[in-house]
């Protein structure tokens, strides 16, 4: 993989949602123990992990039993809400799924992959490892100003190793 792909990352990062939520669910059978304060940003086996786990996989069933609301995204996501958890997906990919469908999932992240096309690279592998891990884990990420701040970082990166481009700083191409 010469070349770092927005799409790519998202479709990988989609799949890596439904595997650990399903490891998580089948690992972690009791739900009921919740911490509080500091010490629950340490600790994997929460209750609040479990219920977002479970909302995770509950809506990957739902899109595989009504197919036009993968395509097309949930009608009415507040009733679904309502009848299912109560909880949004806090996953970025799932949630702009369930509101968008895969149509939209697929056009948006098209144009995404475009505009990010240059700021992709493995200069700042670990901003874009962050970020789509930021993105697992919580909801809005690529819909709201983060996206836009985090646009920003990358060209700011880039223009950073473009000015580191050789041992003595010269503007001398080797290639």
């Amino acid at each position: 993989m010469n070349k770092l792909n927005f799409t790519r990352i998202a479709f990988l990062s989609l799949i890596f949602t439904i595997l650990l939520s399903a490891a998580y669910l089948r690992n972690f059978t009791d739900r009921t123990v919740a911490y509080s304060g500091p010490v629950r940003i340490f600790k994997i086996y929460d209750g609040s992990n479990s219920v977002r786990f479970t909302a995770n996989i509950a809506l990957f069933k739902h899109f595989t039993e009504e197919t036009d609301d993968l395509f097309f995204g949930i009608d009415d996501y507040e009733d679904y809400l309502f009848k299912n958890f109560e909880i949004e997906v806090h996953n970025s990919f799932l949630n702009f799924l369930s509101k968008g469908g895969v149509i939209f999932f697929i056009t948006y992240f098209s144009l995404l992959s475009y505009a990010f096309r240059n700021k992709f690279n493995w200069y700042n592998y670990e901003y874009l490892i962050s970020y789509f891990f930021f993105s697992l884990f919580l909801m809005s990420c690529f819909e709201s100003y983060f996206l836009i701040i985090f646009y920003y970082i990358l060209d700011f990166e880039n223009k950073t190793h473009e000015k580191k481009a050789t041992p003595l700083n010269f503007n001398y191409n080797y290639s």
